[in-house]
């Protein structure tokens, strides 16, 4: 993740930190034999900001419910908030909800209804 703060005077860039959570139950598998790796509005990781204000790239996340690392995170919706601010500047109160699909591509959508892929 990349966020775009211009930092003035004594503001920094580095230090914000920012919560990744599960916007539905996440499972792995079908019904009507599925495992539930998160609940909904479960905080699965947190990152910090560098002094460049990036996030390092998450390989893996631990699942607490299934006591098990996961190459990633998985299939479903999810959506991130800032959690503390870094020096200088104010918390953003905006969440951005994105959700994991099956082909492997990320869908980001903001309060605008913008969406954009990657992969």
């Amino acid at each position: 993740m990349d966020f775009n703060k211009n930092p003035k005077g004594d503001c920094v860039l580095e230090g914000a930190i920012y919560g990744v959570f599960a916007d539905e139950e996440i499972i792995e598998g079908s019904e009507p034999s599925y495992t539930s790796l998160f609940d909904k509005n479960e905080k699965i990781i947190e990152v910090k900001t560098d002094a460049t204000g990036k996030t390092p790239v998450v390989k893996d996340v631990y699942s607490k419910k299934q006591e098990k690392m996961l190459d990633g995170l998985p299939v479903g919706k999810y959506y991130w908030q800032e959690l503390q601010p870094s020096t200088g500047f104010n918390i953003n109160p905006d969440i951005v909800h994105f959700e994991i699909k099956n082909d492997g591509t990320d869908i980001f959508t903001d309060d605008l209804g913008k969406i954009d892929v990657t992969q």
